[in-house]
């Protein structure tokens, strides 16, 4: 959970974490499209070992000394947004 002690930084992610899960999944079906494996064992794999990681890096978002790489990841993702539009 995230802890709201600076509701200006987390007020920042919670506009941009729904998309960052969103491509989090459009990256696992684009590898269970390509996934040649018997019965997509490879992308069950992907799966079950890269959602522990997403969900251990939303608890990371506490941790000040990784405000300003999560401020530019989602300054990178603001401005990718942007050229789409």
């Amino acid at each position: 959970m995230l802890n709201p002690c600076d509701d200006a930084f987390l007020g920042r992610l919670r506009a941009d974490l729904p998309e960052v899960l969103w491509l989090f999944h459009m990256g696992l079906i684009l590898f269970w499209v390509h996934d040649r494996s018997p019965d997509q064992i490879a992308t069950r794999l992907a799966t079950a070992r890269t959602v522990p990681l997403v969900v251990k890096a939303i608890g990371l978002l506490d941790v000040p000394e990784l405000r300003s790489l999560i401020d530019d990841l989602a300054s990178l993702l603001r401005d990718v947004r942007a050229l789409r539009a």
